[in-house]
């Protein structure tokens, strides 16, 4: 039976590659868009926010460092973390929908008819973009979505309680 994500922190990872999902170690330090990539192993994964909107769908927020968040959005078909709030980006309204047959907290995380994908890459720092949605359309005219690619599915573990002592999580190994 499916469920709906509920609202929390959790930790991201791509299924295909089972690599977490988060902002590279080394970025420029300006206020412009940050990707969103796969992280090597031994980098602790980056906690997660996600809100429940009125409307079921989701916003995103993603942390680094600890206790500061930036939302994130599609931008030209690509996701991305906005640090600056006041700029032109605004965080984009996902929905999130359970995929049965995977195993527990598997989701795909669309918008606009496209989803997010990790490139069939199994590099670290693959930046995650968005695919249009690719469907059949039935005898009815009913559009029925195809079955997706494991590059398309994302676990959301619930995350473990706060990591305040942490200075920059990207670049603290893994216990």
């Amino acid at each position: 039976m499916s469920h709906i994500l509920h609202p929390g922190n959790y930790i991201v990872a791509n299924k295909a590659h089972n690599m977490h999902l988060g902002r590279g170690i080394h970025e420029d330090k300006s206020l412009l868009p940050k990707d969103i990539v796969t992280l090597p192993g031994g980098v602790r994964a980056p906690i997660w926010k996600v809100e429940r909107l009125h409307d079921g769908r989701y916003k995103l927020a993603v942390s680094k460092p600890p206790g500061r968040e930036q939302y994130v959005a599609d931008i030209k078909d690509k996701v991305y973390a906005i640090l600056d709030p006041k700029g032109p980006a605004k965080p984009t309204e996902w929905t999130i929908k359970p995929i049965e047959g995977h195993g527990p907290h598997v989701y795909i995380v669309e918008a606009s008819r496209k989803v997010w994908t990790v490139p069939h890459s199994t590099k670290p720092y693959a930046q995650v973009v968005m695919e249009t949605m690719i469907v059949k359309v039935a005898e009815a005219q009913e559009e029925i979505p195809l079955p997706h690619s494991p590059t398309q599915l994302f676990t959301f573990i619930p995350a473990p309680g706060p990591r305040d002592d942490d200075e920059d999580n990207d670049e603290i190994r893994e216990d």
